[in-house]
């Protein structure tokens, strides 16, 4: 019952209910909603009760890639985002996330690791406001809009995320992989450049 990739091989992580060339079926709907939705299908295809299918689905889907990264998230850092922007921000972004199909992931993740390569450039030449800089800034700001819900970027929520790139310890040992002073480093481009 696998889904399929774009090309049309089969998907190891997705079901054809959930996934179908190389995008998510069910754009938008929570775990929930999905269950609700698929179980009937599942049941049958089991032969199975609706109450077993709905109960199976339930065990399963938290652990499938998509929800699984979204509730990672969740707990990483949902306390602080709901506090901090409300539920409906968190759920709004939780929701773009599940919808993105799986090329977007591809995408976001490829942009992360070039956004790295790109701040390594930006340090290099020691200029937070610099050219390099300012495609560093424009490059973190394409990511973020991929995972934010639409119309919450603005340049002051890219710079007040940025300070949080320096004070949580979290997102500085991240960035200083790529480099020691990588994160504060960012939050000057930031600063300086969006």
């Amino acid at each position: 019952m696998h889904g399929t990739e774009a090309d049309g091989s089969r998907s190891t992580d997705f079901c054809k209910y959930c996934y179908d060339h190389g995008d998510f079926t069910a754009k938008g709907m929570t775990m929930d909603e999905f269950i609700e939705a698929t179980a009937p299908m599942e049941a049958k295809a089991l032969g199975v009760s609706l109450d077993e299918a709905v109960s199976l689905m339930a065990t399963l889907l938290p652990h499938l890639k998509r929800w699984r990264e979204v509730a990672e998230n969740e707990d990483a850092y949902g306390e602080e985002v709901r506090a901090a922007y409300g539920d409906e921000v968190m759920d709004a972004a939780n929701e773009k996330y599940v919808a993105m199909g799986e090329a977007a992931h591809l995408q976001a993740g490829e942009l992360a690791l070039a956004i790295n390569e790109q701040l390594r450039r930006a340090m290099e030449t020691g200029d937070p406001a610099g050219p390099e800089a300012r495609k560093l800034v424009a490059m973190h700001g394409h990511w973020l809009r991929m995972y934010w819900p639409d119309g919450l970027y603005t340049p002051e929520a890219h710079k007040g995320l940025a300070d949080g790139y320096v004070s949580d310890e979290r997102f500085r040992a991240y960035y200083e992989k790529v480099a020691p002073g990588a994160a504060q480093f960012l939050r000057d481009a930031i600063h300086a450049c969006a």
